[in-house]
């Protein structure tokens, strides 16, 4: 794979700005938009040097994998020896020092990971960063200074590159195939557990043609009156059946080479009702509001408000309870990651940052309507990554097929 010179040349902007000679890095994303290698069991470790070539050390069973990025220097590390396993940090010591004094960095200021993060899932089992690798630095490395680096990999993550943002459209078009089998099933008597299992085998077994080689699909569904809850944090598929003009909620994060969309509908198991109309147009508008603000410079939490207002004049304002949006693109939901829509962000948006906007409203004892599509902010407008996935009324509403 070619060089990602967009991101190559802004991480070592800032890693110089931030007086750094290095940074060494585990959390997968950050290995990712270091390297373009997505790990797979999230034990791999990247030293970005200010100048000259980045390494990237894996686990030998990922070697092959890893050599599919961008980086040249690509070495492995083995965890099974004759006495036994050998913890992948141990392992990879011997390499990680060969590696900095190969570069005449042993007593340079290093920047690493020094708070704690999410970590996006990538496998069955994904290794969570070593809080042993600060003080693996420090004895193998005396004459540096450590530097914790987190603020900046926050900052990078923020704005993609044209490459990436191609991968976030080529997650979004794998959640396409998703939800056009969430529309098929959503049908009276259907179970949630069966719309989430259409939803995720389709994405399976057809994902891989959009152009993806690794790719996860995570469905949500909350139907009736439960879809009032789907703002909370987590959100179970259950067995409910689907009734006559139900709300169906759901939400679709979809791992794709690395790169995350996320994307929510909602639909209607036939007619919603004159109420669920006004619901639902009320959350497209809002929406709408929002998206025809965006641009360079302006404050996350001035978008926030123009959707909280919009729902406010339909009388819906106090059934929005959640932020606007988050970023998205090296993880699903970035929630500590700049741009922050909501009441309380200070970020302002900036070109090239990539980001949710999920309006919803949420009324306890009838249902709950979210539309969530990714955008990325350009200095006079958005451009919506996620419009291909209909969210009119027309798409929202299900005609339902005849029962014997």
């Amino acid at each position: 794979m070619e060089e990602d010179r967009s991101r190559t040349d802004r991480v070592r902007q800032e890693i110089t700005t931030a007086g750094l000679d290095l940074v060494v890095c585990q959390l997968s994303q950050h290995v990712l938009m270091l390297t373009g290698y997505a790990p797979v069991l999230g034990e791999s470790y990247v030293v970005f040097p200010a100048n000259g070539e980045p390494a990237l050390i894996v686990p030998e069973a990922e070697l092959e994998l890893a050599r599919e990025g961008w980086c040249k220097d690509v070495r492995a590390y083995q965890t099974e020896s004759a006495a036994g396993p050998i913890g992948a940090l141990d392992a990879a010591r011997t390499i990680l020092e060969a590696v900095v004094g190969e570069r005449g960095l042993s007593a340079a200021t290093f920047g690493y990971e020094g708070t704690s993060d999410t970590v996006p899932a990538s496998y069955s089992q994904v290794g969570f960063p070593s809080a042993g690798l600060p003080d693996l630095l420090k004895q193998s490395f005396p004459r540096a200074q450590l530097v914790d680096v987190s603020p900046v990999l926050r900052f990078l993550q923020s704005a993609l590159t044209p490459r990436e943002v191609q991968h976030v459209r080529t997650a979004v078009s794998v959640a396409a195939l998703g939800f056009e089998a969430v529309r098929d099933h959503v049908q009276i008597g259907r179970n949630e557990s069966a719309i989430a299992a259409a939803a995720e085998a389709a994405i399976q077994s057809a994902g891989r043609k959009k152009g993806a080689s690794r790719v996860l699909a995570f469905a949500h569904v909350l139907s009736g009156a439960r879809s009032a809850l789907a703002y909370r944090p987590v959100n179970l598929t259950n067995d409910r059946a689907i009734q006559a003009g139900d709300p169906v909620l759901v939400q679709l994060e979809v791992y794709a080479d690395g790169f995350w969309s996320e994307v929510a509908r909602t639909y209607f198991a036939g007619d919603p009702g004159a109420e669920g109309r006004r619901i639902y147009e009320s959350c497209t508008r809002a929406q709408d509001e929002a998206i025809q603000a965006i641009h360079n410079g302006v404050a996350a939490a001035e978008i926030d408000r123009m959707a909280r207002d919009s729902l406010g004049r339909d009388g819906f304002g106090h059934c929005f309870r959640h932020g606007l949006g988050h970023g998205v693109g090296f993880q699903a939901i970035s929630l500590r990651c700049p741009p922050r829509l909501n009441p309380g962000s200070t970020d302002t948006l900036l070109t090239d940052d990539t980001f949710t906007v999920a309006p919803g409203i949420y009324v306890h004892g009838w249902g709950g309507v979210r539309i969530d599509d990714t955008v990325v902010c350009r200095p006079r407008g958005a451009d919506i990554l996620t419009q291909s996935i209909g969210r009119d009324l027309k798409d929202a509403i299900v005609p339902q097929q005849a029962r014997a």
